[in-house]
């Protein structure tokens, strides 16, 4: 009998790394990397934990570590005495289309959420919560209102699953642009034609609430938000299909070709 305990897995990684691929590219499975990256393993130059957890966290958030942000910049030091140094780390998932920084509360881009790889959120534990948030030490009480806390406690008020931006989790780390109680806007584009070389593209994409209602094509462009913003001020045709639901959307270039 075999029991997985994947809380995070290989394929979530290969989202962005494509392939993921350490020491030389040898270790390519998340279940390698986990298994010499125990909580046991430190860095002897830093004394910077190389727990898996506790590594991968701290590189991700990078440049936006709270200990970074203070001044001090998070490395380790490599094979050879190689420095590496992730204070100015920048995580895909904590961009903006614009390049401006959201905060770092997409948990779900790395964890699986399904029956038996979800301990993540059912087994908050210090090392993982305060690999992100450095600048809390549940020893002294440093930064946590309920002052000291033993490890294995943080499970009493910190549920896995709660009200959005309350204590839970998965509460606790919801990003305000995926809320579904904040009004908003929803584009999600279903369809593009006619993209071949000399053509006119037309892209089809529904615009909703974030309750998933379809919006009133009277009352769209009243809609604030940037993604309507930009329909209005950039767009030169725009036109609704499907009672409101899909929007079409032109731009001429001079010479009027379309984009």
């Amino acid at each position: 009998m075999s029991v997985e305990r994947a809380l995070v897995e290989s394929a979530s990684c290969n989202n962005c790394h494509d392939p993921l691929k350490a020491h030389a590219g040898t270790r390519r499975e998340v279940g390698y990397c986990a298994l010499c990256h125990t909580p046991q393993l430190t860095d002897p130059e830093t004394g910077e934990s190389l727990d898996f957890k506790v590594f991968v966290h701290k590189i991700h958030r990078g440049k936006m570590l709270p200990s970074v942000r203070g001044g001090k910049p998070y490395f380790v030091v490599g094979d050879n005495q190689r420095v590496v140094d992730y204070s100015t780390v920048r995580y895909p998932q904590a961009l903006l289309s614009d390049g401006n920084y959201k905060e770092l509360r997409n948990c779900k881009a790395c964890h699986a959420d399904s029956a038996g790889h979800d301990q993540w959120k059912k087994s908050p534990s210090i090392a993982a919560c305060t690999s992100c948030h450095t600048d809390v030490d549940l020893a002294t009480g440093k930064n946590h209102k309920l002052g000291p806390m033993a490890d294995g406690s943080c499970i009493g008020c910190h549920a896995p699953d709660g009200p959005e931006f309350g204590p839970s989790i998965t509460g606790a780390h919801t990003y305000p642009g995926f809320s579904k109680q904040l009004p908003g806007v929803v584009f999600e584009i279903l369809k593009i034609t006619a993209g071949g070389p000399g053509k006119s593209p037309v892209v089809e994409f529904s615009v909703k609430n974030k309750k998933g209602d379809p919006l009133d094509p009277a009352n769209v462009m009243k809609t604030g938000g940037r993604g309507v913003f930009l329909i209005n001020r950039l767009m030169d045709d725009v036109s609704f299909t499907d009672g409101g639901r899909e929007v079409q959307m032109r731009k001429r270039r001079s010479g009027d070709v379309h984009h």
